[in-house]
């Protein structure tokens, strides 16, 4: 069990800050070390509460900023809401179908293997020198619901 938990533990690390779902990996190592116990859900949600909280901590400060009540009102504070919106409107909605058609392996697999690809294919399209970060202060209103609208996607 010690083994298996430094396992995912790894795969969680190495897959949560990369461009790929560590939720994914995660349920994949479980298909392949299937841990045997009673409460594996609870201990794969509580690994990822780990890297959460090292984002947490990494980036307090901007989270300390953005809980603060004079934030609240702000600007930054409606466009981050904005991007949020759809992918909880969606995620409250369809949850019990995104739960029983998207958690299989075979799904997963599928899901992994068409993210990929999309991923060489806007890799190949778009060069790096051609794409530019943007502050969040410069993010539109517009552009906040677009990206709310491909996180649904990505569900």
């Amino acid at each position: 069990m010690i083994i298996q938990a430094i396992l995912f533990g790894i795969v969680e690390g190495l897959t949560e800050f990369l461009p790929i779902s560590s939720t994914a990996h995660l349920i994949l190592t479980h298909a392949i070390l299937p841990l045997q116990s009673e409460n594996s859900e609870t201990f794969m949600i509580a690994i990822q509460l780990g890297a959460i909280l090292a984002v947490l901590i990494r980036y307090r400060r901007y989270f300390l900023a953005f809980v603060s009540p004079r934030q609240w009102l702000s600007r930054q504070t409606g466009v981050l809401l904005t991007a949020i919106l759809p992918v909880l409107v969606a995620g409250l909605c369809f949850y019990k179908l995104i739960k029983a058609a998207l958690f299989s392996i075979h799904t997963i697999g599928i899901g992994l293997f068409v993210g990929a690809l999309i991923m060489i294919w806007v890799q190949r399209r778009y060069r790096p020198e051609t794409c530019t970060s943007v502050a969040i202060e410069q993010v539109t209103y517009r552009q906040a619901l677009i990206i709310g609208c491909c996180q649904c996607a990505s569900l």
